[in-house]
């Protein structure tokens, strides 16, 4: 058997968060916002740890303009975080920043 890597099977943060939203099960376990922040920040946690030259979780612009584009009050969270507050429950938060997730591909292509 052989081992694909994330990074092989998943180039970039997009392909792998179509493949959250296809097979959420298989990833998360059950829909939630903080399952997913716990998820990625894992990946970009272990991408820094082992100095991954080209790493996948690659934020930063997506950050930025959920910040100026839904963060009115100017809160110190980052978009997972921003979402839980405007959400009433983890599932909520979940649909809530993939939506800002999906607006923004489409956006900035």
């Amino acid at each position: 058997m052989t081992v694909i890597s994330l990074h092989e099977r998943y180039p970039n943060i997009a392909a792998l968060l179509a493949a959250i939203a296809q097979r959420l099960q298989m990833f998360l376990g059950h829909k939630s916002i903080f399952t997913l922040s716990a998820f990625i920040s894992g990946i970009g946690f272990a991408e820094q740890f082992y100095a991954i030259q080209k790493p996948m979780v690659a934020l930063d612009t997506f950050e930025t303009w959920v910040s100026a584009s839904h963060n009115p009050q100017q809160l110190a969270l980052d978009s997972f975080g921003l979402a839980a507050h405007w959400s009433e429950t983890a599932e909520d938060g979940f649909d809530l920043w993939f939506s800002w997730f999906n607006t923004f591909r489409t956006c900035h292509k």
